[in-house]
């Protein structure tokens, strides 16, 4: 069992890229076998555009089931 926390930063802006963009995530897994696990947690991403779609932040829980080989 174990604990984890992701996210990254982009976009920049760079040819037809959005301005900022950013997601970050906190969570557990648990490794059933040696290729057999489950993830779970909290997840958020966020997006700064111009244009039709000003910014939105979307967050929700996670849940994933993963295979190691």
């Amino acid at each position: 069992w174990s604990l984890f926390a992701l996210g990254d930063v982009g976009g920049w802006s760079i040819g037809n890229a959005s301005e900022l963009t950013w997601q970050a995530m906190l969570g557990s897994k648990i490794q059933f076998t040696e290729h057999l696990g489950l993830q779970t947690g909290y997840r958020a991403l966020g997006v700064h555009r111009s244009g039709a779609l000003e910014s939105a932040i979307l967050h929700g829980p996670q849940i994933g089931f993963f295979v190691r080989f």
